[in-house]
């Protein structure tokens, strides 16, 4: 008759133990005619978990890990700027990606690789409500410029950016316009050195948190190969030109 394993440790008349518990908790045991049985002792019972409950949100980390969106060839980009300005950078097209130039240790620059400088915002689209980070030329940012030197910042700025000739390297056109930003909720706005650090693999030493540009910033850009080819040949290089906000060099 099979012992009740409904005890703890139900043995039979004529089980001896053989060894201590085991580290499972199991315990063989033996008989003398040989047969040999395990049994395993029942968990002992627990009381039952209760949730920890609170009525405060747990605090936000900030987020460095946004998407970075260049104007498509076929479909126009609708959006709401949610930072207070514009940063530029130098850049660099190298190794099949745009990269920042880290002048006067640069590995493009010693390449001889022409720099262009680019403009990043962080926006917001209505529809979807993505918040991400968005890159144009300094050629296609002075709408943003002459917004921002009208009402002194750029949240809340409503703008449409396109290609009007809907080709893939084609020229962007931005149009910007005041939205009513009490129909719409809008983001605190990211650490835009720190997420573009982000995006391009950058180390965390290398994140600038320096205060960002004046309310009323000049676009400076230098002058490159690729720059000098839309100019007429007869004007010659020139180093760099600083545009002013209305557009004009200075």
């Amino acid at each position: 008759m099979p012992p009740d394993i409904r005890q703890p440790y139900a043995l039979h008349q004529d089980a001896v133990p053989l060894c201590a518990k085991a580290a499972d908790g199991a315990v063989s045991f033996g008989r003398r005619d040989g047969a040999f049985q395990e049994l395993t002792p029942y968990p002992k019972p627990r009381s039952p978990a209760m949730p920890t409950w609170t009525t405060n949100l747990p605090p936000t980390p900030d987020r460095h890990g946004y998407d970075l969106r260049r104007t498509p060839p076929d479909h126009p980009i609708r959006a709401i700027v949610t930072s207070e300005t514009f940063f530029v950078c130098q850049t660099h097209y190298w190794g099949g990606r745009t990269v920042p130039c880290e002048a006067p240790d640069c590995d493009a620059c010693r390449a001889m690789s022409p720099t262009r400088a680019h403009c990043y915002l962080s926006a917001l689209e209505a529809k979807t409500h993505d918040h991400f980070l968005f890159e144009c030329t300094t050629k296609a940012a002075y709408p943003f410029q002459d917004y921002l030197e009208t009402y002194h910042t750029l949240r809340g700025c409503e703008f449409v950016a396109c290609r009007p000739k809907r080709r893939r390297n084609a020229q962007v056109e931005i149009i910007c316009r005041p939205f009513d930003i009490t129909k719409i909720y809008l983001p605190k706005p990211p650490n835009i050195p720190a997420a573009m650090a982000v995006i391009w693999q950058l180390p965390q030493s290398a994140i600038d948190t320096k205060p960002g540009p004046p309310a009323n910033p000049n676009i400076t850009a230098d002058k490159t190969i690729i720059d000098r080819m839309r100019l007429n040949a007869a004007d010659g290089p020139k180093a760099q030109t600083t545009v002013g906000g209305n557009g004009s060099p200075s």
